[in-house]
């Protein structure tokens, strides 16, 4: 070992020794330093990786909870907007059900094929029968009505006088649909035309009469039947 230096020397071995003692104190102290440096590391990567693991696990919870929201706010908007469309349906379907009354209402009475064969039918076993029939003056729709009705009661053979054989009145009460009347006299001396009950009948049976009701007045036409037709009535 004679070629290291300070070999054979007292004061510089001694020299030599103290300084890699020192070096060597220095190296532990500085590998005592870096592993405890290495374990805080250690210790704070564990720590940010737990941290990162449960902000990752806390933001899969928001997700799904965030999902389960946007669900549950879809089912509540399809509820929603499935109401609104039942709605709208009920509300078409009502205002259909509206108009169609409306119509009904302002449309003009007609009576059908079938309805003018029976009203003929019901009245030609009575030909000769002499009528008067009225409509309310400035009421066109009951005008158009009368005159449609004097056409089938003609085409029975009945009498409805000259011309159009339609008059208008201004009546006192408010007239409305249809009145059959006869001379009061012949009504208390039962001395009624014998068309009278087949005449209300058929009338009724096509419901352009309500009920079975004949009025009478002085002042009609012995002999005759009165018939007045009044405004359309609701619904009819």
């Amino acid at each position: 070992m004679s070629f290291l230096p300070g070999w054979n020397s007292i004061e510089l071995a001694s020299k030599i020794h103290t300084w890699f003692e020192v070096a060597g104190i220095i190296v532990l102290a500085v590998l005592v330093l870096t592993e405890t440096i290495s374990l805080v590391y250690s210790a704070r990567k564990d720590s940010l990786l737990e941290e990162k693991s449960r902000a990752e696990e806390v933001r899969q919870k928001e997700d799904a909870a965030a999902r389960l929201r946007e669900r549950k706010l879809d089912a509540e908007n399809k509820q929603l907007i499935l109401a609104q469309l039942e709605e709208a349906k009920k509300e078409s379907a009502d205002a259909k059900v509206q108009t169609a009354k409306i119509k009904e209402q302002v449309a003009p009475r007609r009576l059908s094929a079938d309805q003018r064969k029976e009203l003929i039918a019901a009245l030609a076993p009575f030909k000769g029968q002499q009528i008067d029939v009225f409509s309310v003056m400035g009421d066109s729709e009951g005008r158009q009505f009368a005159e449609s009705l004097i056409e089938i009661l003609r085409a029975a053979g009945w009498d409805a006088g000259p011309m159009s054989g339609l008059n208008q009145a201004i009546f006192t009460g408010d007239v409305v649909g249809i009145q059959v009347g006869v001379n009061k006299k012949d009504l208390d001396g039962a001395r009624v035309p014998n068309s009278l009950e087949a005449f209300v009948n058929v009338l009724i049976k096509l419901h352009l009469l309500e009920k079975h009701e004949v009025f009478a007045n002085d002042g009609f036409a012995a002999g005759k039947i009165r018939l007045n037709v009044g405004r359309k009535p609701p619904g009819g």
